[in-house]
């Protein structure tokens, strides 16, 4: 990012002004090199230059701000996203993940509840998979087990197919409220009815969550089955 930005810098000396274009790719580009706080800086001079902010433009500082854990300024963009009708289901997705991720679980739950089926303009937004696995990340954040269930449940009747980190943060959901037997049905019925195999990260958790609710020999299966895998517990 410091390579590209510098490349930045030197447009305005060399008289070609940034436009909207060039400060969405470069605020990108210090989203994914961590520099929330450059990103955002970045944001305030387009807005000083009279550069008018696009979707790709919001959805780049929204991401900034989830990598850098700052949940209050994704939900401030995305709110500003909403107000110029700027707003998409991946600037919705990455403010869901910054609450989750800084543990404002009810925050995140609310965008998802509310915020996935937003109107902007005349499209509304619709819930992917992205929304629901970090909706369903955040139940486990709050405890809320049965409302993690509850989602999974509501993914096949919004057309989403559930993936890998949905089993994953499922089974974590389940695992930080010690419901094993719960977690254990939920790997069953993902590999018997959905075709996906439990993976290193959902099979840690299923044996966390067996083992907080002293179900030794579940524990035992579990931890015998990720050594046939070659997976090491976390």
């Amino acid at each position: 990012w410091s390579r590209a930005l510098a490349i930045f810098r030197q447009m305005g000396i060399r008289g070609a002004e940034p436009n909207v274009v060039s400060f969405s790719a470069m605020i990108s580009a210090l989203a994914k090199g961590g520099r929330w706080d450059l990103a955002l800086l970045l944001l305030d001079e387009a807005r000083a230059g009279n550069v008018t902010p696009n979707i790709f433009t919001y959805n780049a500082a929204i991401s900034a701000c989830e990598r850098g854990h700052q949940w209050s300024g994704a939900l401030q963009l995305l709110t500003e996203a909403r107000s110029a009708s700027l707003a998409d289901v991946i600037g919705l997705n990455a403010a869901i993940s910054a609450c989750s991720k800084a543990l404002q679980w009810q925050r995140a739950l609310l965008l998802a509840h509310r915020g996935a089926f937003f109107p902007t303009g005349a499209v509304r937004l619709e819930p992917t998979a992205v929304t629901f696995n970090a909706s369903i990340g955040a139940c486990g954040a709050g405890s809320h087990w049965t409302l993690a269930l509850q989602l999974l449940s509501e993914m096949p009747s919004s057309k989403v197919q559930p993936d890998h980190v949905t089993l994953g943060a499922a089974t974590s959901a389940l695992g930080e409220a010690s419901q094993w037997s719960r977690a254990l049905l939920v790997l069953e019925d993902f590999q018997r009815n959905r075709g996906l195999a439990a993976d290193q990260i959902s099979l840690s958790a299923a044996t966390a969550a067996c083992a907080r609710g002293h179900a030794w020999a579940a524990a035992l299966g579990m931890l015998r089955e990720m050594k046939a895998r070659s997976f090491e517990p976390h």
